[in-house]
């Protein structure tokens, strides 16, 4: 394990780590930056925060609440999301109000939860607008890790020098109809693909990446397992969007459903122990999907999820997703994220500045709901990386273009006439 002076000297001016650790009637709270170090201690019962984790947990996953029983889903949500800020963020709130970026290090089912959208206000009783609400992301950046000895050893990792091009795909689901598809697939990876639904904003997501970066683009037919084991290891950011499906049970059968195709050894559910075994070099993955950060807790291991597989693969930052998302909402957040990451903001600020656009430019006040937007978290090093973006034929840029034609036709005709 490493020193809390080890620590203290990696962490930057602006960070603070606040690492949870739960007992069976208290969760201790560890507080660092680089000039203080302190221990809390709040008292509570574990059977009592389970019962809060699973009510906050709801209050911003369950969309059918959300959008027929509004009053009763804004009670449960600003309730719960209060209460979790008094508990987990108040104890040591004091000594980080000069801080900008809190690392933030869960325990058990504190892993489940986007700690930006606790409220660090107690909100209205009578149902107020969400993109007025005060929450945690609107003073600090958040970013998460599985300890903090693997935050240390992620932080000095060698890294490859990498292209800053992207590798980004959208798979495409139906219905399998081929003969030759239903011989070579099992009867539940059959099963497993006839529920998945096609997300329409997940290809429009990977367009608007394509028409503004360089990289690989893969739709449809060029969406499989086999394409994406053979290019992944050449690009510096790994853009998956497609459906997650999770295995509670035995996390490390847990998959991203790519398209299907007619492989025979290859059956487009790429599972998270055969991610674990891949070699990649990207400086980051956004797993655009369902629950992709979700899983099992595991003492001494953090989350045992897709996430975690990416990280074994050598991938040191992931955006990832904690509850299934909404199509649209998503497809919004993406284009931002990408769009600040290629003006030199770090991995967790881009995303904050992401879902901030996304709270306060929404057109009704239920997308707002923190259901929407605080799904994805940013997991490991938040350094800013390179993106290589493609070249911009303005109007100003295609005159200048056209001038300097029309200039060398000229010189060439009167060289001629001379």
């Amino acid at each position: 394990l490493p020193k809390v002076q080890d620590i203290q000297k990696a962490l930057r001016p602006e960070e603070a780590m606040i690492e949870y650790v739960l007992g069976d009637s208290a969760i201790y709270i560890f507080y660092m930056d680089q000039n203080r170090a302190s221990t809390s201690k709040v008292p509570i019962d574990s059977g009592k925060l389970d019962t809060y984790v699973k009510r906050f947990r709801q209050s911003v996953s369950d969309y059918n609440i959300i959008l027929k029983n509004k009053e009763e889903a804004y009670q449960t949500y600003t309730e719960s999301a209060y209460w979790f800020f008094k508990k987990l963020i108040k104890p040591v709130l004091s000594i980080t109000k000069d801080k900008k970026h809190l690392i933030i290090i869960p325990d058990g089912t504190l892993g489940h939860l986007p700690f930006e959208a606790f409220l660090l206000k107690k909100a209205p009783a009578q149902q107020t607008a969400y993109s007025q609400l005060h929450y945690l992301i609107r003073d600090f950046q958040v970013s998460y890790h599985f300890s903090a000895s693997l935050w240390l050893e992620n932080k000095f990792a060698k890294r490859h020098e990498n292209n800053g091009q992207l590798l980004a795909m959208a798979a495409q689901y139906g219905a399998v109809t081929d003969s030759t598809a239903y011989t070579m697939r099992s009867p539940n990876s059959i099963r497993l693909r006839n529920t998945l639904s096609p997300l329409p904003s997940a290809r429009k997501e990977v367009e608007l990446l394509a028409k503004d970066f360089n990289g690989f683009f893969g739709f449809d037919s060029l969406a499989t397992e086999r394409v994406f084991k053979e290019q992944a290891s050449d690009y510096s950011i790994i853009h998956l969007a497609m459906h997650g499906l999770l295995n509670q049970k035995f996390p490390t059968l847990s998959s991203l459903a790519f398209s299907e195709s007619t492989d025979s050894t290859e059956n487009n559910f790429l599972q998270a122990h055969e991610i674990s075994n891949m070699e990649l070099h990207a400086d980051l993955a956004v797993l655009s999907a369902c629950q992709t950060g979700y899983g099992k807790f595991e003492q001494g291991n953090g989350i045992a999820s897709l996430a975690r597989s990416f990280m074994y693969a050598g991938v040191p930052s992931l955006i990832v997703s904690l509850w299934q998302v909404d199509d649209r909402a998503t497809s919004n957040i993406m284009k931002n994220l990408y769009t600040n990451l290629s003006k030199g903001s770090n991995k967790a600020e881009a995303l904050r500045k992401a879902k901030l656009k996304y709270i306060d430019q929404v057109e009704k006040n239920t997308w707002a709901h923190p259901a929407f937007w605080s799904p994805f978290i940013q997991i490991g090093n938040s350094k800013p990386i390179q993106i290589q973006r493609k070249m911009a034929y303005t109007p100003w840029y295609v005159g200048i273009v056209v001038m300097c034609l029309v200039a060398g036709l000229v010189f060439w005709n009167r060289k001629r006439i001379f």
